[in-house]
């Protein structure tokens, strides 16, 4: 009997619209020597500092190695773990970026993912080095890490037509084409037939991807995404319910209700009233089950 694929979760980040970034770094952030048995994907683009040590990295199927002071632009949806040699915990800082929201840059001609070598002196590594310094100020300069951001994203371009593009990965996502448009048509109405189409698969081929990569149904992941949507608009707004409701595509107020209660743990009104409790004193909701991790996870299993 032939094993079934490994599920890719998706760890997502709720990012301040005011400037959408996200800084982890610290203890919290070591990765352990045991390989994760899933790869995951975000909805932005990560980059990740190594401090310590060394491993590889599995990014859209490939193998790549890491050391100390490598530097790593991964792009939303695409599939990657991290690894340190055997008997060590490699130690790393993140960004995460919503990089259309930083720079007003459509995130175009990203390929998979790029490592930049400690010995290599350019200039993205070096704009790589200035965003993180700026981040861990005390107050930072929300005009310079935008400006770092646009000449990253330009430099990133001229890298990439230089070098190419990477090695055929061993392993196709497939299924990104339509998680790239639910990220940005979730309010519309979708069928079985489209979301195939755009996959280049059958309706019986695309279903039985999309289950063994992401563990669920493409309508499940759809209404899990509208719910996230929804949170966000609930932070940062004063719309209505029904408002927010008709915007994420789940116009009847009972049904989404009643989704919002399922994925969250609250109504939506009671997520609005504790998410103003807890800005009020400085901190962010995270109350989504499927939020990205604020801590590098514990891996108790080896990969088989």
């Amino acid at each position: 009997m032939a094993s079934s694929k490994p599920v890719v979760e998706y760890r997502y980040y709720d990012l301040p619209e005011e400037l959408p970034l996200k800084v982890f770094t610290g203890s919290d952030w070591t990765i352990s020597d045991i390989l994760a048995k899933r790869m995951h994907f975000h909805n932005c683009l990560e980059i990740g500092f190594c401090h310590s040590h060394s491993g590889f990295m599995l990014i859209d199927g490939k193998r790549v190695p890491f050391s100390e002071g490598d530097v790593f632009l991964i792009p939303r949806m695409v599939p990657h773990t991290t690894c340190s040699d055997k008997g060590t915990r490699s130690g790393w800082s993140y960004i995460f970026v919503d990089i259309e929201g930083m720079t007003g840059r459509m995130e175009t001609g990203f390929l998979p993912g790029i490592r930049l070598e400690r010995d290599r002196s350019d200039r993205m590594r070096f704009l790589c080095e200035c965003i993180l310094d700026e981040c861990m100020k005390k107050t930072l300069d929300t005009d310079l890490v935008r400006i770092y951001f646009s000449a990253l994203q330009i430099e990133y371009w001229r890298f990439a037509g230089e070098i190419g593009q990477m090695e055929q990965p061993e392993a196709d996502f497939n299924i990104r084409p339509v998680l790239r448009y639910m990220d940005t048509h979730y309010s519309g109405d979708f069928d079985m037939d489209q979301m195939a189409e755009l996959c280049l698969m059958s309706p019986a081929h695309f279903r039985r991807s999309f289950q063994e990569t992401m563990g669920t149904s493409p309508l499940k992941y759809l209404n899990q995404l509208r719910i996230r949507k929804a949170c966000m608009m609930l932070s940062i707004g004063n719309d209505s319910v029904l408002n927010i409701a008709a915007a994420v595509g789940l116009p009847s107020i009972s049904s989404f209700n009643r989704n919002f209660q399922k994925e969250t743990g609250m109504s939506p009104r009671e997520y609005r009233k504790n998410n103003a409790k807890a800005a009020r004193k400085g901190e962010r909701n995270s109350v989504l089950r499927l939020e990205g991790w604020t801590r590098a996870e514990s891996r108790p299993e080896t990969e088989n």
